[in-house]
């Protein structure tokens, strides 16, 4: 029977047991199943290919790094490498064997890698490309100013995105610029203060964003589309002996959130968490979608959600948060509390990230294996899955080529690798 058929005989077809809670529970909670089965349809793809390695390694870094939070590799194999830990961007020779700073936190105020002034302040810049060039956008959120770097990485000129603004939705690795000049990023919806059942104000987070396209040189943005974020559990509110009392920030340990990637033309790709199909936004304002991905949906028990919660906890009391008071410089540790176990989805997240390559093709990460990635192609079909390495991170994916991240000791290595 297919598989459409198959979920809709379960949950109408006795129509006696369907009104009954258990039934009516059942079938609520077998919806993502069901809208992934009838949108993935006859003649769909059914059967996956074979893994494979990536291809050799062909360059290492000689330096070591801290804190990779983004590169950005020019047409002359350059590489411009945003080291958080560090407090740097450096810029790497074709080989990776020589590298130098050519922003940090020595040079003049022009060119001074960002420090955030006071608790709380985004203070990540944001590196990535311009037009389809060599030319490399420094986002400054500290100084709310962007850079425009030359291929030698020396700020050029000092340009205005207004009115768009970089939030913590956009990571580094998504933002990109089309070849007009366009910025696609993520707009965070306001958040709403309400009182909670205990007096206390609690903030009420959407569950989902606006994914933006905006044009600096008009100063205009337009709404691609809605992203369904992961959910947010408020914090709570615990008394200590003394009576004193203190805001516990609760974790989400099943994270469930739409990704999107920009590929070179410019056009838009948004994979929908809730059935896994693919929704395309065309540099020329067309819209399309593809069918669902496919994927074994793997049902999360009680029994298995419980298993979950105990093996986070443990790892957390373990490798607690650290918070550092600004004025004293004293350290305390904090662990996140857990929502409870009905709390937790029914159905784990069919993927993990997105990223785009410069032939056109998506890479969705593997949920249930981290060191898989599926090729898609704009047909939307899974054509090729390749594995990277254990203990090694994806940062760039070219044509044909892939940069990855690689942790030894206490610095992290940059590697060069063929795709095949």
């Amino acid at each position: 029977m297919p598989l459409p058929l198959r979920f809709l005989t379960r949950c109408v077809g006795f129509r006696r047991l369907a009104s009954t809670g258990r039934r009516a529970k059942a079938c609520a909670s077998m919806a993502p199943l069901f809208v992934a089965a009838f949108r993935q349809g006859i003649g769909a793809q059914s059967v996956l290919p074979a893994i494979h390695p990536l291809g050799p390694i062909v360059a290492r870094s000689a330096d070591t790094l801290r804190n990779i939070v983004g590169i950005r590799v020019l047409s002359d194999g350059q590489v411009l490498v945003n080291d958080q830990g560090a407090k740097a961007i450096v810029l790497f020779d074709s080989t990776l064997r020589r590298a130098r700073a050519v922003i940090d936190t020595s040079h003049d105020a022009a060119t001074r890698y960002p420090i955030a002034q006071r608790p709380g302040l985004l203070a990540t810049p944001r590196l990535f490309a311009y037009k389809g060039s060599d030319s490399t956008l420094f986002v400054d959120p500290v100084a709310e100013a962007v850079g425009v770097m030359d291929p030698s990485g020396r700020i050029a000129r000092i340009m205005s995105l207004q009115p768009i603004s970089f939030g913590a939705g956009s990571p580094p690795s998504n933002i990109r610029s089309d070849a007009r000049g366009r910025i696609v990023y993520v707009g965070l919806l306001p958040q709403a203060r309400v009182v909670g059942p205990d007096g206390t104000r609690q903030i009420v987070v959407p569950d989902s964003s606006l994914l933006l396209r905006a044009d600096p040189t008009t100063h205009t943005i337009d709404t691609l589309t809605y992203l369904h974020i992961a959910r947010h559990y408020p914090p709570r509110v615990e008394v200590d002996p003394s009576g004193a009392r203190r805001s516990v920030p609760v974790m989400n340990p099943l994270p469930i959130a739409d990704g999107w990637a920009v590929l070179r033309d410019g056009s838009v790709a948004v994979v929908r968490a809730h059935d896994f199909h693919i929704d395309w936004f065309g540099a020329d304002g067309s819209q399309s979608s593809s069918p669902a991905l496919v994927h074994e949906w793997r049902r999360l028990t009680d029994s298995l959600k419980a298993l979950l919660l105990d093996s986070v906890a443990r790892y957390d009391s373990v490798h607690p948060n650290v918070s550092i008071d600004v004025q004293s410089g004293v350290r305390t540790a904090i662990v996140p509390g857990l929502p409870a176990a009905s709390e937790l989805p029914d159905f784990e997240a069919p993927f993990a990230d997105v990223r785009a390559d410069d032939d056109g093709n998506l890479w969705v990460e593997e949920s249930a294996d981290r060191t898989v990635w599926d090729l898609v192609n704009r047909n939307g079909s899974i054509f090729e899955r390749v594995r990277i390495p254990g203990g090694t991170s994806l940062e760039w994916l070219g044509s044909g080529v892939a940069y990855l991240s690689s942790r030894e000791g206490t610095g992290t290595t940059l590697v060069r690798v063929l795709i095949h």
